[in-house]
């Protein structure tokens, strides 16, 4: 065989597979040097926190079957907010001083604050249709009386509770009936009480037989006969109480003593039916006259300071708060001066009838008949 022709043993080329070896070995190496820098410096991907959920707790607790079925995530109410802008409130001096922030609210949040309400702050019902959130108290509510008036003889009496004394003497009794009759028309529950006279008595500084009073009796008992006695029926329990402890002090003092422990008790109003002829009579402590001002006998006013204290007292007790009203109704004469200063400072008033003279001589039908004439 030709030499041309015989297979050439190849030559193997170490250099050239020896930088392929080496180049091989240091890419293994930067593989493993890179995986272990990654390892140990690369911070690990936090977990997202679990959406909160609950569950119906039906069937094996947290972690039963139904629990898992029934999870729902919870969802925050999503609130409106109304606040438009801020606004910082500052003090301007040798100090600066920065207060809380304060929202300004816009019309709009505010009108939508308005429409929205319902019933959660407001104690109105429905609509925002006048809840607010208002605690005054509306009338009646509070600690005073709502005190309605009513009509007797044409004067509006403002009260629930009143208190009446009536002139029985002998010029008066005619008048009485009628005058009851209207009377208890409007105040079924009225405490009528029936004396002579309307005459006041004071000895020195104290009223007759009023509350105060601890002298001895100065006047005549008032004849059996010509005594009128009050209904004691028709009294309510705190009448019946006074008539019982007071009937001779009524008897025997008349109005003066009536009005000074009336003074004292809970009525609304208090009423005076008479002529009003008899008014004021003071003596001193020897019994003599100081000062009259009646229409029979009047005497000049030589009191001093200290006798005058109980007419003080009366003027007192009717500027105090919750005295009753007074309300004097006078068939002949204007009731005297201190009638008329009690009357102008409880609020109340003074009423001439004459008429009721004209009426009970003509024989004019009572209230109770006029209105047994309309039924028919």
């Amino acid at each position: 065989m030709p030499a041309s022709l015989a297979p050439r043993r190849r030559r193997f080329d170490f250099g050239r597979t020896g930088f392929l070896i080496s180049l091989a070995l240091h890419i293994l190496l930067a593989a493993i040097a890179l995986t272990w820098v990654m390892a140990r410096y690369v911070v690990p991907e936090e977990k997202k926190p679990e959406e909160l959920f609950f569950a119906t707790g039906a069937g094996g607790g947290n972690e039963g079957q139904q629990a898992r079925t029934y999870e729902h995530a919870i969802k925050p109410r999503q609130v409106q907010n109304f606040v438009k802008s801020t606004q910082r409130l500052t003090v301007k001096g040798p100090a600066s001083v920065a207060l809380p922030e304060v929202p300004e609210l816009s019309l709009d949040g505010l009108a939508s604050l308005a429409g929205r309400a319902d019933g959660g702050t407001s104690k109105g019902s429905g609509g925002g249709s006048g809840g607010g959130i208002g605690m005054g108290k509306g009338i009646g509510m509070g600690g005073g009386k709502n005190l309605v008036g009513k009509f007797i003889m044409g004067t509006q009496v403002q009260a629930q509770k009143i208190a009446v004394y009536l002139d029985c003497s002998a010029s008066m009794t005619p008048f009485l009936p009628r005058v009851k009759e209207e009377i208890y028309a409007q105040f079924p529950d009225a405490d009528i009480f029936e004396h002579p006279h309307i005459r006041i008595i004071a000895v020195d500084g104290v009223v007759y037989q009023g509350r105060g009073y601890k002298g001895p009796k100065m006047l005549a008992d008032t004849p059996l006969s010509s005594r009128t006695y009050t209904d004691r029926a028709r009294l309510s329990s705190v009448g019946k109480r006074l008539f019982s402890r007071y009937e001779d002090n009524f008897e025997e003092g008349s109005i003066g003593a009536w009005m000074d422990i009336m003074l004292r008790e809970k009525y609304d109003a208090l009423v005076a039916f008479s002529d009003f002829q008899d008014g004021i009579r003071q003596y001193d402590a020897d019994g003599g006259t100081i000062y009259a001002d009646s229409f029979y006998s009047p005497k000049a006013d030589r009191r001093s300071h200290t006798q005058k204290k109980w007419e003080r007292v009366w003027l007192e007790n009717f500027k105090q708060k919750g005295a009753p009203k007074l309300y004097l109704f006078s068939i002949q004469m204007e009731p005297q001066a201190l009638w008329q200063q009690m009357v102008e400072l409880s609020g109340g008033e003074i009423k001439m009838v004459p008429e009721l003279r004209q009426q009970l001589a003509r024989g004019t039908p009572t209230p109770r008949k006029k209105r047994q004439e309309l039924e028919r």
